[in-house]
């Protein structure tokens, strides 16, 4: 990850990250926790983030936002219009 930190999210190798880490995590905590997490508030979003230790800088964090945000949105799996935890 720490190599393509900062390509755009429509890279096809930075995509196909965010295919491998969406499979990963969904294996590691489950279906149904993905879906309950997308359902939080930013707020709650950010106590549970800070509860847990993450490998990345501030910068890698945002922009692996952004890389599982477009990935999601090309997928069919998120859709801005009815998103409401990200203000949009």
């Amino acid at each position: 990850m720490k190599r393509l930190v900062g390509k755009p999210v429509h890279d096809p190798e930075v995509q196909e990250l965010a295919n491998k880490y969406l499979q990963a995590s969904l294996k590691y905590v489950g279906e149904e926790a993905m879906h309950a997490f997308g359902k939080l508030e930013d707020e709650e979003i950010e106590d549970f983030q800070s509860m847990m230790a993450s490998p990345y800088t501030e910068e890698e964090e945002k922009w692996l936002d952004r890389v599982i945000e477009y990935y999601m949105i090309q997928n069919g799996m998120y859709n801005l219009n009815s998103n409401q935890h990200n203000g949009k």
